[in-house]
């Protein structure tokens, strides 16, 4: 039969100890020792829903977009892209750094993959998308930068990129795409709502 054991606190343990301090002061007379006691725990209040941010994760829009990509017609595979390195041990005991993904540079343009690949049906063209969390507005940090500098090489040879922030733009975006592939247009474009930077200014 196992033993249940039930841990004390540090806190009630000192509590324990003043109590037998005090009745051995009450039995023998001597001078009652207080044991200096830490603060008091606090518990952290049950989080309120209605007061939660109702913008959603990064996660939860790269989520839907998935799922929605996953169902749609005109989409053939879907992948999703971990970036992201560790450090592993060799045989000898040394230490090798290993990434997950790497995008070599074009033109010395540093580039960065994005969240999700896709290959479109029939034509077998590339599809990317780089989630954002609803608001997101323009690329600004030096990694925006590169993501949207590889949809700009993607486009370039002949496949379609954009960001989004909500499954909709993807949608909208997948429409523009089947009346570029309708009009059998020989150079991919950039689709979805525009995001421009002044480096990347009239590709997004």
């Amino acid at each position: 039969m196992t033993r249940r054991v039930i841990r004390v606190s540090y806190r009630d343990q000192l509590v324990a100890n003043q109590k037998a301090l005090d009745q051995y002061a009450a039995f023998s007379g001597k001078p009652r020792v207080e044991i200096k006691m830490p603060p008091p725990v606090k518990h952290r209040a049950p989080k309120d829903p209605l007061k939660e941010s109702p913008v959603p994760l990064e996660s939860d829009v790269q989520r839907a977009i998935i799922d929605g990509l996953r169902m749609h017609r005109m989409i053939g595979l879907v992948e999703r892209v971990n970036s992201g390195s560790s450090v592993e041990s060799n045989a000898d005991g040394s230490k090798r750094y290993v990434e997950f993904h790497r995008v070599y540079a074009v033109n010395h343009v540093k580039l960065a993959a994005v969240d999700i690949h896709c290959t479109l049906r029939p034509s077998g063209k590339r599809f990317v998308v780089e989630v954002k969390r609803p608001g997101w507005k323009n690329p600004r940090s030096p990694l925006e930068l590169a993501q949207a500098a590889y949809i700009a090489q993607v486009i370039a040879c002949g496949g379609y990129g954009c960001f989004a922030t909500s499954w909709d733009e993807v949608a909208t975006a997948l429409k523009e795409i089947a009346l570029c592939e309708a009009s059998s247009s020989p150079v991919g474009v950039a689709v979805g709502e525009p995001r421009r930077s002044g480096q990347l200014s009239g590709m997004f």
